[in-house]
């Protein structure tokens, strides 16, 4: 599991339990990038809708689906109580603009990713956290409600920041030889250096819906 999704889960069991939300890490701002060139960000080989399963993280469980655009990439990452993936907690949505370059892999088609973040969203899933989040204005917010996506970028979350507006990130993506198949670099808060991409996750697979 990724930084961010660490600092997610703390922050909810923290609410859930009434423990102090102080001393998590915070995400550093970016410095500014390049785009690739030759980008190919219509390229129908990867535009559409990618899910990965149900996997365990520390402490947690999660899905998460890719929604990619000829000129955007949304990541939404689900959390859970259940082993199953059936009883949501709390749901994250980063969306940012991409460029995509493509360079040679042995094992499909892999990609530089330059992305800029320009939206960041959590939905309560569970009753029990609204009012925790109410009452400590958690993001800043007060009007928080199950099922309302409240918009977070820029926003100190419990001593975390979920992107700044316009933050670079630098990651791999790499497609099966079928087309089928997508891994994703583990965003693990350091893909902030165009020329030190984190590794692919070679692991969790996201399959072509």
């Amino acid at each position: 599991m990724n930084k961010l999704n660490l600092c997610l889960v703390s922050i909810v069991t923290s609410l859930l339990l009434g423990c102090s939300l102080s001393g998590l890490d915070q995400l550093g701002n970016g410095g500014a990038g390049t785009s690739p060139t030759g980008s190919i960000d219509g390229d129908p080989r990867l535009v559409g809708t990618w899910a990965a399963p149900c996997r365990t993280g520390s402490g947690s469980y999660e899905k998460s689906v890719l929604e990619i655009t000829p000129s955007a990439i949304s990541k939404r990452e689900t959390f859970y109580s259940d082993s199953g993936c059936t009883q949501p907690v709390m749901e994250l949505t980063v969306t940012a603009s991409k460029k995509l370059n493509e360079v040679s892999s042995s094992s499909g088609t892999q990609y530089e990713l330059d992305a800029r973040a320009n939206s960041a969203k959590f939905t309560s899933r569970n009753p029990s956290l609204v009012p925790a989040f109410q009452a400590s204005s958690f993001c800043g917010i007060s009007a928080w409600a199950l099922n309302v996506p409240q918009e977070v970028i820029g926003k100190n979350c419990g001593g975390t920041i979920y992107f700044y507006p316009g933050q670079p990130v630098y990651l791999w993506l790499l497609t099966s030889i079928d087309e089928q198949s997508l891994w994703l670099s583990e965003d693990d808060g350091d893909s902030y250096n165009p020329n030190a991409r984190p590794d692919l996750d070679l692991v969790y697979t996201y399959t072509k819906q």
